[in-house]
């Protein structure tokens, strides 16, 4: 899921667009459970991203409106879960760890530390980095959530 890709977020109006996005993934999970549950199989939410504050590329940009976006994904799947829902795993877009990127053009060089996102598009425009505590933390309580055992 993308919400800036597919187009459900704006960074002209950022606070609404990221409720937007997450009623509007929530309805992209809902379909999927439908399949999922007639097929009798579960569903991992892959690839899904956010970008900082304006699409900024700087490290210090607000994270906030990723974090609530990562923090619904995030709760809805793990409650799936412990309900035994059809919802059973994510994995977000993506870990860049201690990757220095080129913040003015985003461009990627040879030569230049990998980040998350792909050489094609901006580099950290959805990377997760070491620096991102806040969102690291949502990822660590959602894996700790899905990796206990359910009686």
């Amino acid at each position: 899921m993308w919400p800036k890709n597919w187009g459900w977020y704006d960074i002209e109006n950022e606070v609404e667009t990221t409720i937007e996005s997450i009623e509007k993934a929530n309805a992209y999970m809902d379909e999927h459970i439908v399949i999922a549950q007639k097929l009798q199989k579960p569903i991992v939410m892959s690839e899904f991203g956010f970008p900082r504050e304006k699409e900024s590329l700087l490290l210090s940009s607000s994270i906030e409106n990723r974090d609530a976006f990562y923090n619904a994904i995030f709760e809805r799947i793990t409650e799936s879960k412990k309900a035994k829902g059809a919802l059973a795993g994510l994995n977000f877009w993506g870990f860049a760890g201690y990757a220095k990127t080129n913040s003015e053009s985003g461009k990627w060089q040879h030569g230049d530390d990998f980040s998350a996102d792909p050489p094609q598009e901006p580099q950290g425009l959805n990377s997760v980095f070491a620096s991102d505590v806040s969102t690291l933390e949502l990822i660590k309580k959602a894996n700790r959530t899905l990796s206990e055992k359910l009686n």
